[in-house]
């Protein structure tokens, strides 16, 4: 009997789940319009309803997020059903590329009041922990198309020098330059690692 019912149980598992994920978020919803004081609305709804603007403001950005948000359940699928070494690995860039979307979907490392981490600490967090994961992985890089991620890196860096502010520099690139190497930067991270969750997935189904 217990065997006849236990996917039915699993499957309310992630019913259960998703209710308490989806209730701890409205209540912070709520918690947030009482704190400052503004209809729960403003919450629920578009940006771009609220402010009555255009439909396309944002496109580029929404575009981008949603990439990255796509990114991060496939690594994190991958990482539940293979038994590989790259099992960490592929969590690791679930979690990290996961962590990178709610920072730029909510624009938390621009809201030092709010987190208190400066920018450019944000970035070097995200720079560490990539690195720590590609040490990791390093025996089985080759086997994936690794320049792929080094273009991406290349679109952040370039994202990161035009957004630079500071310090006597002079900004020698045109307004809109960080936000299209960002974009630019997540296509290509999706593309890396979402091939490489599919290789490595691959692999291990070719050798069971």
């Amino acid at each position: 009997m217990h065997d006849r019912f236990a996917p039915s149980i699993r499957h309310w598992a992630w019913a259960v789940a998703a209710l308490v994920l989806g209730t701890l978020a409205l209540a912070l919803a709520v918690r947030i319009a009482n704190f400052e004081a503004i209809p729960i609305s403003r919450l629920l709804r578009d940006p771009n309803a609220i402010a009555d603007q255009l439909w396309y403001n944002g496109l580029i950005e929404s575009a981008g997020i949603l990439t990255m948000a796509a990114t991060t359940g496939i690594l994190l699928f991958a990482a539940s059903v293979v038994r590989s070494p790259s099992r960490m690995f592929l969590a690791g860039a679930g979690l990290l590329t996961g962590v990178m979307v709610l920072d730029d979907s909510y624009m938390l490392h621009e809201q030092r009041w709010f987190v208190g981490i400066p920018e450019h600490a944000a970035f070097a967090a995200y720079a560490i922990t990539l690195a720590g994961l590609l040490f990791r992985e390093r025996q089985r890089l080759g086997r994936t198309p690794i320049l792929i991620l080094g273009v991406s890196l290349g679109f952040l860096g370039l994202a990161a020098v035009a957004d630079f502010k500071g310090g006597g520099w002079v900004n020698p690139f045109p307004k809109g330059t960080e936000d299209m190497a960002e974009f630019m930067a997540f296509q290509f991270w999706a593309a890396y690692f979402i091939s490489t969750a599919r290789l490595t997935v691959a692999a291990e189904s070719a050798g069971s």
